[in-house]
């Protein structure tokens, strides 16, 4: 069967390849449409899937609704609208490139004249309501050039036919929205068996692709996907996993030479603490709710979630963050532990010496709820270290690892020795969270040591997995830095020498509040609003997502 559709699909790589640009937008913006017509019903089959019990969706397992909201609804929405503009643009400009930079600027490495990169920000996009959206957040890339060059639609959309192993944690598919409408590609897409409750309707949005032979869905397990992988037609595979799953994948695949891989895995994600003067007891808290948030959505099911906190020994607020961290992790009212297997790593982690459960004050919501693990004062030379530093956890588990740095070090000293630590020490090169207030921020030795550091994402006063649901940002792992994966997902600015994407947000940000941790009943209610707000962006919608967010009507 499987090698009948790989045929059938890769006899229409040609034709798709050809279809004129306009025609392909509208394409997206039907699914786009389709995929308004079926937020209920995503909502409903993603909750039957993770075992939320949709009469407590709005009550007590409200966070389980809202994750179902942030990996499914809202981040599709996102996409596909941020997709369809720059497409347009390609359409209508004579030179067929996709807008260029709002904004551009040197990165100058004080310590090598010949290292030249340049950022590029790209979000917001200058439009009134993308910047009232914003208040202060934006999105950069790093371009390994000195100045920024873009490919032509047509020679980023370089045709051919893909085979993608979707992921169990999302239901969002921006890989076959990157194959398809950014690397000009038919595809051949098998949804996670974990995620496959949700099948039915990516089906339905993406109906009219699939009646013109564009898109193909198999389901099934891993056997399913072994046979996929080996069709000779591929010209790449995508896959999202573990480093256990790619190395199961890439033997299988007969032509390695044809066939690229595109693998975004994960890592131990560190959440790096910068020392400063702006530091108080408001910020300390206000960013101590962000990380427990960031931490425990989606159950920490998420390949970008923070797993090790660093800050300096003696950092005055130490503690008291490290409380307030631990304070906000018991006020959430906990997330559905769908994942098969999450039981076991989560009992592992909860064994090691030092570690601390701690429960939700309100009780748990779900069966089998996995309590928060937080593990203090992890050295690289102890005994868990490679437990904590090493594996990743992919459920809520979050260490602690100071660092012998004085918080009287200058920042750009400390922030350096923190990177160099976390490359060093931790596995992977996925993303990376930094916590430092603009002033510091803005420094050229400071924008230096990030543009420079091998991560893929770097967040700065904010989670960077935001930028999987950015079409105009990347996703994957540090080029070269192959634990994490290899190859991107996004891009649509069709960038050449991309190396990584940044995501600011101000050290005081009014919009903080919607990535803090709220009661279940509230993040129900403001996901559902945001999704809507995504999916289907004016300022009718934004005003409804606004009064959610600050007055809780």
């Amino acid at each position: 069967e499987i090698p009948g559709i790989a045929d059938q699909v890769a006899r229409k790589a040609g034709e798709w390849k050809a279809v004129p640009l306009a025609e392909k937008i509208a394409l997206l913006q039907d699914c786009l449409v389709k995929s308004i017509d079926l937020y209920d019903e995503w909502l409903r089959l993603g909750m039957i899937g993770r075992n939320v019990d949709v009469g407590l969706a709005d009550s007590m397992q409200g966070w389980g609704k809202a994750d179902v909201a942030i990996c499914g609804p809202a981040m599709f929405g996102s996409y596909c609208n941020v997709l369809i503009q720059y497409l347009q643009h390609c359409d209508t400009n004579s030179s067929g490139k996709a807008p260029p930079p709002v904004r551009q600027r040197p990165i100058i490495d004080p310590g090598n004249a010949d290292n030249q990169k340049c950022a590029v920000t790209v979000y917001p996009n200058g439009s009134w309501l993308e910047f009232t959206e914003t208040v202060g957040m934006q999105g950069e890339l790093i371009l390994n050039s000195p100045e920024p060059q873009q490919y032509k639609y047509t020679e980023s959309a370089v045709g051919g036919v893909a085979a993608i192993l979707g992921a169990g944690n999302y239901d969002v598919p921006s890989d076959m929205l990157t194959e398809l409408f950014l690397k000009g590609r038919v595809v051949i897409y098998k949804p996670n068996p974990v995620a496959q409750t949700t099948s039915p309707v990516l089906q339905q949005i993406f109906a009219t692709l699939v009646e013109r032979g564009y898109v193909a869905f198999v389901i099934g397990g891993a056997a399913v996907g072994s046979i996929l992988v080996q069709q000779p037609q591929l010209d790449e595979v995508v896959l999202t996993g573990s480093v256990a799953t790619l190395a199961k994948i890439e033997p299988l695949i007969p032509n390695k030479k044809k066939t690229s891989i595109c693998a975004e895995l994960g890592a131990v994600n560190p959440w790096i603490v910068v020392p400063g003067k702006h530091w108080n007891k408001a910020r300390v808290d206000d960013h101590a709710r962000a990380l427990a948030w960031a931490k425990t959505v989606n159950n920490g099911f998420v390949c970008a979630s923070p797993q090790v906190i660093l800050l300096a020994r003696d950092w005055e607020y130490r503690q008291e963050f490290l409380e307030r961290v631990k304070y906000w992790l018991g006020e959430h009212g906990g997330s559905s532990p769908f994942y098969p297997g999450s039981e076991k790593t989560h009992s592992h982690f909860a064994s090691l010496e030092s570690a601390e459960t701690i429960p939700a004050k309100a009780g748990p919501a779900f069966d089998n709820q996995q309590e928060t693990i937080f593990i203090p004062n992890v050295s690289k030379d102890s005994p868990i270290a490679r437990d904590v530093l090493r594996r990743e956890a992919f459920c809520p588990v979050l260490a602690e690892a100071p660092l012998d740095i004085s918080q009287e070090e200058d920042a750009a000293v400390f922030l350096q020795s923190a990177v160099n630590y976390a490359e060093t020490h931790l596995f992977g090169s996925l993303t990376a969270g930094i916590l430092m207030d603009d002033e510091t921020a803005a420094r050229p030795d400071i924008e230096s040591i990030v543009a420079n550091m091998k991560f893929g994402i770097v967040g700065i006063n904010i989670l960077p997995a935001f930028a999987y649901s950015m079409a105009q940002l990347v996703w994957g792992a540090f080029p070269g830095q192959s634990e994490s994966g290899s190859g991107f997902l996004g891009n649509c600015g069709l960038y050449q020498n991309v190396e990584k994407a940044i995501m600011r947000a101000p050290f005081f940000w009014i919009g903080r509040p919607l990535v803090q941790v709220t009661t279940p009943s509230h993040a129900s209610f403001l996901w559902d609003r945001m999704a809507k707000y995504k999916m289907n962006p004016n300022f009718f919608t934004q005003i409804l997502l606004f009064a959610a967010l600050f007055l809780g009507v």
